[in-house]
């Protein structure tokens, strides 16, 4: 079973700060998962957190009534929680979305993510 963590190393900018799947593989070596993609990477600087509400791939709809599926994760350190990007209509949004904006419509059917 894996973790809900914050990647916070610098080396590897497209998942910095962004909240990750981490797959224990070996004492220094990881399997990281960011929307579906995976990153073999040594252990390095990194805040484990509790499950998001909504996980990668997960279909929501937003306060605005917009639907769509999350496809990114960030950390926002002021308000101490996840927030959200969507993709909709085949863009991802600009706008980000907290777990008290989004209700679910379909959970992700990807085994990845519950330690299968």
């Amino acid at each position: 079973m894996g973790n809900w963590v914050i990647w916070l190393d610098v080396n590897i900018p497209e998942i910095f700060q962004r909240v990750v799947y981490l797959k224990k593989e070996t004492s220094s070596m990881v399997k990281v998962y960011h929307n579906n993609i995976e990153y073999n990477v040594t252990i390095s600087n990194i805040r484990e957190i509790i499950r998001p509400n909504f996980i990668y791939g997960d279909i929501v709809m937003a306060k605005n009534k917009v639907i769509g599926e999350i496809v990114d994760i960030i950390y926002h350190f002021k308000n101490n929680e996840p927030a959200f990007y969507i993709l909709s209509n085949g863009r991802k949004l600009k706008t980000r979305y907290f777990s008290n904006e989004l209700k679910l419509i379909k959970n992700t059917t990807n085994n990845l993510y519950d330690g299968t």
